[in-house]
């Protein structure tokens, strides 16, 4: 059963101090999440970069020896200029296709995009909450 005492006005200072522990652990959590977002952008960094480094050097190799292979074959012809000419244009496209794929995709990329949105939503929180105690 509740006391006369218990139903009355919360004191201001109580209400500050809860209000400043809970923007502390708020704080505190969000801060947690920027670390995790930030530990997990690291490591997925780490491994496209070992990945794309191994594909960038596969592709360099299939590429010399597709272009050691038509200097081969038409080696004997008249038209071994324009066939390496051709192969080297395909190679061309294909790096330029690549580079503007990968300039999308770090275009596109935000760091810390859900501790933003958090953020974001807290601050909206903390103004409603603002408004109303001002009101």
């Amino acid at each position: 059963m509740a006391s006369a005492a218990d139903t009355g006005p919360v004191p201001a200072a109580s209400t500050t101090g809860t209000l400043a522990g809970i923007l502390a652990r708020a704080v505190r959590n969000r801060g947690a999440l920027a670390g995790l977002e930030l530990r997990e952008a690291r490591s997925r960094a780490a491994l496209i970069a070992v990945l794309a480094g191994t594909a960038a050097a596969c592709a360099l190799l299939a590429g010399l020896a597709l272009t050691l292979l038509v200097a081969a074959i038409f080696w004997d012809t008249p038209q071994r200029v324009a066939a390496l000419a051709w192969l080297a244009g395909i190679e061309i496209t294909l790096m330029l296709a690549a580079a503007l794929r990968v300039r999308r995709h770090l275009r596109s990329f935000r760091l810390f995009s859900d501790t933003r949105a958090i953020l974001e939503a807290d601050l909206r929180c903390l103004r409603d909450m603002v408004g109303r105690f001002m009101a």
